[in-house]
């Protein structure tokens, strides 16, 4: 079985699109199986900016907006796996905990994934994220990092003893993270803008934006109140960017 985010991507654009025709953007679908106040996984910290303006290649970053994560706190009580042919690993009650709303394929509910980050060194003295994450009654190790958009397990996942119980409440994970639209290439219809989370040690992505061309074969990219002019540069992975209007200063966006 495996799990994905189901509302950080989709609602990130839509909340992009209704910025730019200054409207409030939407909440999910009040139908959906993940309440709404539940879907504030990633809120800014701070206003959004236009980093790379004039002529740009492939990897270029388009636009940066600091953002800290919007669904956290601290675990109760020890969450203890249980495994079958090992000791059983116990992640202990005041572990600093955040929270991803996901849900599961063959019809499984949506719920909060938690997960507790710890930074880590690996063999070459470089910075990443290790540490243990949730889903519901399922141990999962391998996936875990500051920020998660998609976990994957099997039938011999540990589970756990019980449900982590969550105080909720604010909680500081020492490292910044910024919202990061990237400029990727040119195709026949599109600009494509690649979106991710970024942080020391590590990413997520949140996929592909495509931006369509207008018939002179430019994009407009819009984004919390502001607007991106793209202009085809020398190939596909070149292009030439102009600020058309100022983002918001703050920006205002629920995920």
């Amino acid at each position: 079985m495996s799990v994905r985010t189901i509302v950080i991507a989709a609602a990130l654009l839509a909340a992009s699109a209704a910025a730019a025709q200054e409207a409030p953007a939407p909440m999910a679908d009040p139908k959906a199986p993940v309440p709404p106040e539940l879907m504030e996984a990633l809120v800014p910290a701070g206003p959004p900016e236009a980093v790379s303006v004039g002529p740009i290649t492939r990897g270029a970053r388009l636009v940066v907006m600091p953002v800290r994560h919007g669904i956290t706190g601290v675990l109760k009580e020890d969450a203890v796996s249980l495994r079958r042919f090992s000791e059983p690993k116990i992640l202990p009650a005041g572990s600093k905990m955040f929270g991803v709303p996901m849900s599961g394929g063959y019809g499984a509910p949506a719920q909060v994934l938690w997960c507790a980050p710890e930074r880590a060194v690996n063999r070459k003295g470089e910075p990443h994220w290790t540490g243990v994450c949730i889903w519901g009654s399922v141990w999962i190790e391998t996936w875990a990092s500051l920020f998660v958009t998609y976990i994957a397990f099997d039938q011999h996942a540990p589970g756990v003893q019980k449900r982590p119980q969550i105080d909720r409440q604010p909680v500081d994970f020492g490292a910044p993270m910024d919202l990061v639209f990237t400029f990727t290439e040119w195709d026949k219809t599109d600009a494509d803008v690649f979106v991710s989370v970024q942080f020391e040690g590590g990413s997520a992505s949140l996929g592909n934006h495509s931006v369509k061309r207008e018939a002179d074969g430019t994009a407009h990219l819009k984004l919390f109140g502001g607007e991106l002019l793209l202009k085809p540069g020398s190939d596909r992975r070149h292009a030439v960017v102009e600020v058309i209007k100022p983002m918001s200063q703050p920006a205002v966006v629920e995920f």
